[in-house]
């Protein structure tokens, strides 16, 4: 089973282009032709993504009455709720992150002017991988084990959101032609 999707993995990488590199189907040379300050959009897009999925967190939090911290976010031991809250309260208060991420990127790639431009490339793209490689991520406790252990269904929710990033990914126009790059 590994090899298998090893293959489907290089085939991903690959889009059997021949010569030309892809990056899950999209031409890496985009990346090659765009100019310095396009790629510094990019890159503040990619880190707004993940920025907004943090956010989300608090939002829901101040919403749905959660009263947490974040303790080290980096080693993911980060979430301790300090009062007794509710199942639902929790589970949208694990779910904020994600909502906020895909609503944010969904709207970016519902408007022409903000679909041509490198920022949302970033933050789509980014927003991407972080959703459908958040399950596989070592994490001592993350969103969507919060959401099976309060009532909710984190695979079928992670399902969710990995089809809205990748819709998003195929509205993004990923070529430099037919609008503003910045």
């Amino acid at each position: 089973m590994r090899k298998v999707m090893l293959l489907l993995l290089l085939l991903l990488l690959t889009g059997c282009g021949g010569t030309k590199f892809y990056l899950f189907g999209v031409d890496t040379d985009i990346i090659t032709e765009a100019e310095g300050k396009e790629l510094v959009y990019a890159g503040i897009g990619a880190v707004a993504s993940l920025g907004s999925h943090v956010v989300g967190h608090y939002v829901a939090g101040e919403v749905f009455g959660v009263d947490f911290e974040y303790q080290d976010y980096y080693t993911k031991e980060h979430v301790t709720i300090h009062d007794d809250t509710s199942d639902s309260d929790l589970r949208w208060f694990a779910r904020g992150g994600f909502v906020m991420q895909q609503t944010i990127g969904t709207a970016l790639t519902s408007f022409e002017a903000t679909r041509y431009s490198y920022f949302t490339k970033g933050y789509v793209g980014m927003n991407a991988v972080h959703t459908w490689t958040y399950g596989l991520r070592r994490s001592k406790y993350h969103d969507l084990e919060m959401l099976d252990d309060h009532g909710g269904n984190g695979n079928m929710e992670w399902g969710i959101y990995s089809a809205i990033s990748l819709h998003n990914v195929l509205r993004t126009n990923w070529t430099r032609k037919g609008g503003d790059n910045n």
